[in-house]
């Protein structure tokens, strides 16, 4: 299921527009590439999840796939989101989630978030 592109970045507009108007120091720069991040990580990720339901993944792909979420958690948290990795190939395999959303809370919570498109 494809997730609609123009949602997601009409949300984190009005998320840029609020962070602005509180004097936020990160740069619109800065801002774009943590968006583009995610949705290249949103890409690979969703590609990793079909082949380990197709046939499986290798260590390495199990290592790289670790990598890319790891730096997707990292770019969410300069956003001022949480992330939460959807391992089913069917839909996003990332949601941004409020911060205050923690790690063993997210499956729970994760239908609350934004899907990242792919």
């Amino acid at each position: 299921m494809k997730i609609d592109a123009s949602i997601f970045l009409d949300f984190l507009g009005s998320v840029l527009q609020a962070r602005q108007s509180q004097n936020d120091t990160l740069p619109f720069y800065d801002f774009k590439a943590h968006i583009l991040l995610l949705m290249k990580s949103a890409r690979s990720l969703h590609g990793l999840q079909e082949t380990h339901c197709n046939q499986g993944l290798s260590p390495k792909e199990e290592r790289r796939g670790k990598t890319i979420a790891h730096k997707a958690a990292l770019s969410a948290q300069a956003l001022g989101f949480s992330l939460y990795v959807q391992g089913d190939p069917r839909g996003s395999p990332l949601y941004l989630l409020p911060i205050h959303i923690t790690r063993e809370e997210a499956p729970r919570f994760y239908s609350s978030g934004i899907a990242v498109p792919y």
